[in-house]
């Protein structure tokens, strides 16, 4: 059995400064996760391939390399770029 999954959530333009500092603005953008997974018909083992955030160049659009007005920069804790291959079995 082949299943397949994705999920897209997007953000809106926002300001990340305390004092709405315009140097903190962060343009709008988007996450995608995906998931293929195939298994067996009695679902004795399933084996996935996933991706987490693959368009990299989201990573840029969530740093602010300028200095704000007060010479403080931002740097967004999301999480980076991440694939992997899942093999699971119910015990």
């Amino acid at each position: 059995m082949l299943s397949t999954q994705a999920n897209y959530s997007y953000r809106t333009k926002s300001n990340l400064g305390l004092s709405n500092d315009p140097m903190q603005i962060q343009k709008a953008f988007g996450l995608l996760d995906a998931r293929l997974a195939l298994a067996t018909a009695d679902e004795r083992w399933t084996v996935a391939v996933f991706g987490k955030e693959p368009d990299r160049r989201t990573l840029w659009r969530l740093r602010n390399r300028r200095p704000s007005v007060t010479g403080a920069r931002f740097r967004d804790t999301q999480r980076t770029r991440q694939v992997g291959v899942e093999l699971s079995t119910p015990f």
